[in-house]
Order: structure tokens, then sequence, then C-alpha cells
């Protein structure tokens, strides 16, 4: 028999999910989750090596990719069902939207708003936040409470949902749009790069931490994820393929290079050029 997972409400997003209860079992990650995945792609062969089924993945990256910057994020893990045993049921007897047998399902942490929630301090925080958000290209925050909460214990702000900074993905599809350019020849790439190595990106992580530009953008080749059965750290290239990390890379690159983001030195807080 497979382990089950009750599934306690129907989706709530513009992609498979719905909020679940996954038992103790789970090496000890017992909890309320939102899981969420995608069940199919307009994307052509030729266009992409991204695949529906790695959503996901792809969505974990995004995550990654936040906590690096010093963003805090709610909790999450990839649910893993490569041995297709994980079973979905309804608890309550609403419809289930999450379709059986994909490899990979993304898992957030439920976290509660609280009735006296600062919204103010949440949008300043947000607002202050920006050039991050920019960075990863995420769009789908500012002005969407449900999407954040703040903690008043910490004064941060915490993000529920981030989406995907470098795929569409949603009503179930994942998709290149049109704003989604072609990587980089190797001319322009090298250029792209030269400029890039110049600057450095102060993190929020506190204490002038920072990393470089071109080291940040190429995160993914050297990322682990965290997995939640069993509960450890993977290396990204044991859950997808080179090829697809190498164009998570090219696509964040190709789409800075393009926005006039990057500042003169001492226009940004948190963009410095490298003396």
């Amino acid at each position: 028999m497979g382990k089950l997972i009750k599934v306690l409400t129907e989706t709530k997003g513009s992609n498979h999910g719905g909020k679940c209860l996954i038992e103790s079992n789970t090496q000890n990650k017992c909890g309320e989750y939102y899981l969420k995945h995608c069940s199919s792609s307009r994307i052509k062969k030729d266009q992409s090596n991204f695949v529906y089924q790695h959503q996901p993945v792809y969505e974990a990256v995004t995550c990654e990719m936040a906590r690096i910057l010093g963003l805090e994020t709610a909790n999450f893990y990839i649910l893993l069902n490569l041995d297709k045993k994980l079973l979905f049921i309804s608890e309550g007897g609403q419809k289930v939207d999450i379709k059986p047998y994909q490899p990979y399902y993304f898992a957030s942490e439920i976290l509660i708003h609280s009735n006296n929630e600062d919204l103010a301090r949440a949008e300043k925080i947000i607002e202050d936040e920006k050039f991050y958000l920019d960075l990863l290209s995420v769009s789908d925050v500012i002005g969407k409470k449900h999407n954040y909460i703040y903690d008043s214990f910490s004064d941060q702000v915490i993000y529920l949902d981030l989406g995907c900074n470098f795929v569409d993905a949603h009503e179930n599809y994942i998709s290149l749009k049109s704003h989604h350019r072609n990587p980089l020849n190797k001319k322009e790439r090298k250029k792209a790069l030269n400029k890039f190595e110049k600057y450095k990106i102060i993190t929020k992580r506190g204490n002038g931490h920072s990393l470089g530009l071109v080291e940040f953008l190429e995160s993914p080749k050297d990322m682990r994820i965290l997995t939640m059965n069993p509960n450890r750290n993977i290396r990204l290239n044991d859950l997808i393929s080179q090829a697809e990390i190498n164009e998570i890379t090219e696509r964040l690159i190709v789409r800075l290079y393009y926005r006039n983001q990057l500042k003169k030195n001492g226009e940004c807080l948190y963009l410095r050029k490298i003396e």
C-alpha cells in the first residue's frame, strides 16, 4: 500500500493543488502543507528543455534563489513520487485536484495570517525588497496579500508564493511568454557577463553580506533542494537534467541583460559596483 496524503481543500490557485495533511512517518514532517504541480506544457520541444513534470522543482529553485538573497519564505520541500506510491484521498468529500503519479510535488508549509497583522508595515518592507523581487523577476507578490504574511516578532515579510521566475506556470500549463527571450549567442553572452562581473549584490542577510551578481545568476548550477521523503538536501542535477539547469541560468542572464535594472553605483542600496 502506498503512502496516504489527506487532501483537505480544493485547489486555491491557478494550478493543480490543495491543502494537505502529511502524516508523521514522512521523516518527521507531519503537518499541513499546500501541494501543487502542473499537468501539461505549451512549450514546443525545440523551444526549451523545460518539462511540466519538473515544474515543482523549478518553483523550488525560485524559492531557494530568494533565500540566497536573504528573503524569507515559508518552509518548502519537494515531495518525491518517483515510485508512484503516493495516494491522495479526500478528507471531507471535496474534489481532489492533485493529479496522481507525478514525479514531484511542490510542498509549502501552511502559515496562518494573524488577525492584527500590520499590513502597512508589510507593504513598506515589500517596497524595500522590491529590488530583490525584480532581480528574481517575481511579479505576483505586490498588492496580493494572500501571497505573503508579516511576522511581527522578526519584523520580516514571509513570502508564501513566489511562483517561478524563469518559466510561466498558470492554468495547469507551463509556457514561455513573448517576454521570454531566447538565450544569448556566444558574443552577447560574453558581453553580458563582462558587464555583470562588475557588480555585487548586498543581500538581506545582514552584516554587509554580499555576493557577485554572476555568482547569483549561476547559483542553480551548485544548488541543493530540500526533499521531504527522505528529508535531505539533494543536488539539483539529481532532480532535473543538466540541460534544464543550464537553461535556467541562461534565461536568467538574458532577462537581466535586456532589462534596465543595473544602475550606476550609488543609485541602488543593494547593488554596488565592485571596486
